[in-house]
């Protein structure tokens, strides 16, 4: 193809001579979208091919004198071919009858390589002329077609997991207007946990809850019911019966807004029956221990601990925290130094975990003695530590029983100290006796 596009427009000479700017050759030329002018009358000569067409398709005016002969590269399938090309001149007629201005549409054809390439077609007529444009979305097409395999991928992989994972996972919809969501996805596992069949769960959605126990069911149905009236995000534990056999289980959701107005809960359910289990043993071993649970999160600045020492502190039933300034307090001022140094320290970082004996103010301003075994247990990004926690042990009693044998020795101290004394007293008594007795004996012997 020659350098310069193709001019056939007798009047385009004058006009680039008048102002080369307003020159539709150029203009049309120098448009980064690939554009091409065909006739409208006889075999539609093809006059006209910018230089992004010729970049993009590698076709030249030699290359496509008409649209049959651009066709016959382009689409090498006859059938196909003759599809497009009936298409192609329909739209035309249609501009031509009616004014009418067609959108572009998408069409696969080949390159001068013979690449496969997608792009968008629209025309425009202008007198004899149909200036065609051909933007090229296979890159978008590429793009979206991984993204879409990626995507399905996705969706394989999220049913396998969610099929062999151990929690069962849900997900539940609350349409416009109604009161009880529906649901719309569940996993083999959730319904082996709750002995359903997908028919009787998808049918009825109070099928699930009449596997609640008796004695949660109803404050179980209305926290549901709180959560999807305030669509908001559902956490809980309750009980359900499963073969006669009581069990534990944990649900978890988070809602999502749909474009139709209805809500989308995604959740799972996990059998938390031997964690349940093993904090009732902690608990009972705990208690015998005179043990409590705490856990220190420094970004929120508050202490929490469990019901054992809520009740000796004497808080209320629902207070299970209290700021670190207010913990702080509660220690006694003798050990309150040596307690916020090392308290520092592992927040700091310095060190992993302590033990600590101090000294805390209880119910009733009673003071107890704890020994503390506290470590690092959770960390940011960065490495640094976010939250401490740990056990305390109530060792009053043990305290006492050291205080009460260490003044027992100190008793026996004394007193052995005070029959050494007396021994003492006595040997050197024998002795200055015995001193004497040869001094008088000495006398008598003297005098007789």
């Amino acid at each position: 193809m020659a350098d310069n596009p193709q001019r056939t427009d007798p009047a385009a000479p004058d006009r680039a001579a008048a102002d080369p700017v307003l020159d539709p050759w150029t203009l049309l030329d120098n448009l980064p979208v690939p554009a091409a002018v065909h006739e409208l009358s006889g075999e539609g000569k093809v006059r006209f091919a910018n230089a992004a067409f010729r970049d993009t398709f590698g076709y030249t005016l030699e290359d496509i004198p008409t649209p049959e002969d651009w066709a016959a590269r382009a689409y090498p399938d006859p059938l196909l071919r003759r599809q497009v090309m009936d298409q192609w001149w329909a739209q035309i007629d249609t501009r031509q009858r009616t004014g009418r201005i067609a959108p572009p549409e998408e069409y696969r054809l080949l390159d001068k390589a013979g690449r496969p390439r997608d792009v968008l077609i629209g025309f425009t007529l202008h007198g004899d002329l149909a200036i065609v444009t051909l933007q090229d979305v296979t890159a978008i097409r590429a793009t979206e077609s991984a993204l879409d395999a990626e995507r399905r991928k996705n969706e394989i992989t999220a049913y396998a997991l969610t099929e062999n994972m151990p929690a069962g996972a849900y997900t539940m919809v609350l349409a416009p207007g109604a009161q009880m969501a529906d649901f719309a996805f569940l996993s083999k596992r959730f319904l082996d946990m709750l002995d359903l069949t997908h028919e009787e769960a998808a049918g009825d959605p109070s099928t699930g809850f009449s596997r609640v126990h008796p004695d949660d069911r109803p404050g179980w149905v209305a926290e549901n019911a709180r959560a999807f009236a305030e669509r908001r995000a559902f956490s809980g534990e309750t009980r359900v019966v499963v073969h006669g056999e009581t069990r534990w289980v944990r649900a978890e959701s988070v809602p999502r807004p749909l474009d139709d107005g209805s809500i989308v809960w995604e959740g799972v359910l996990v059998d938390v029956t031997r964690l349940k289990q093993t904090e009732e043993q902690l608990k009972v071993v705990l208690s015998a221990a005179q043990a409590y649970t705490w856990r220190r999160d420094m970004r929120a600045s508050r202490s929490e601990f469990d019901a054992n020492w809520a009740a000796l502190a004497g808080h209320p039933e629902n207070e299970r925290a209290i700021s670190c300034d207010s913990w702080l307090r509660t220690v006694h001022p003798e050990d309150v130094a040596q307690v916020r140094s090392a308290v520092e320290a592992l927040e700091a970082g310095r060190v992993e975990r302590d033990i600590l004996t101090y000294r805390r103010r209880i119910r009733d301003g009673e003071w107890i003695w704890l020994q503390v075994h506290a470590g690092i247990s959770e960390r940011d990004a960065e490495g640094r530590p976010t939250a401490l926690s740990g056990v305390s042990f109530d060792i009053t009693e043990e305290q006492a029983r050291r205080r009460r044998e260490q003044e027992r020795q100190a008793a026996l101290r004394e007193e052995l100290q005070r029959a050494q004394q007396r021994a003492t007293v006595a040997q050197l008594a024998g002795g200055v006796a015995h001193d004497l007795n040869n001094l008088i004996g000495l006398v008598q012997w003297t005098v007789e």
